[in-house]
Parts: C-alpha cells; structure tokens; sequence
C-alpha cells in the first residue's frame, strides 16, 4: 500500500508541477499577446495621427490657395468698380458741360 501512496503522491506532484507549468506559460503567452496588442494599437494610432495631419496639412493648402484665387478676384472687382465710378463721374461732368454748352 506503501507503494501504490508513494505512486499517487509522486502522480499529484507531477500533475500539480504540470499545472503551474501550464499556468506560467498560459500567463507568458497572454502578457506576450497584450504586449502584440498594445504595439498593433500604438501603431494604429501613430498611422491615424500621421493621416490626420497629412489631411489637416492639405486642407491648410487648398485653404490657402482659395483664399489668394478670392482675394485676387475680389482685388481685381474692386478695380473695375473703381474704374467704372470714376468713368460715371466723367460721363456725369461731360454731360454736364454739354447742357451747359448747348441750352446756355
């Protein structure tokens, strides 16, 4: 009977030994998984980052350019309503002189 306890015993330590091995590289693996996961989601968020500023720098440009297109169309308006007050105020004066010439 001796024996067969000494058997059982040996049988537990070696099941018991088994489980803890198990048990650590069930851990390792899962902290190796996390560590996977973490760096796929840091690289996923430097990608995102990257993407955001690349979008927020064309915005900038295309900004930028549409606001020079309306400033020269709005300088090159301003122009031409100048031009045509100050072509009103001489048509108005040249008209002006010529009532005056011609009904005295």
């Amino acid at each position: 009977m001796t024996d067969l306890t000494e058997k059982t015993l040996l049988l537990d330590l070696k099941v018991t030994s088994a489980f803890k091995d198990a048990e650590a590289a069930s851990k390792e693996a899962k902290q190796s998984a996390d560590r996977y996961a973490d760096q796929k989601m840091e690289e996923a968020k430097e990608a995102f980052e990257k993407e955001k500023k690349a979008q927020i720098q064309a915005l900038e440009e295309n900004f930028d350019e549409k606001m020079k297109s309306a400033k020269y169309k709005l300088d090159k308006k301003m122009k031409a309503f100048d031009t045509r007050v100050k072509i009103d105020i001489v048509v108005e004066a040249l008209i002006k002189v010529a009532k005056e010439r011609v009904c005295p």
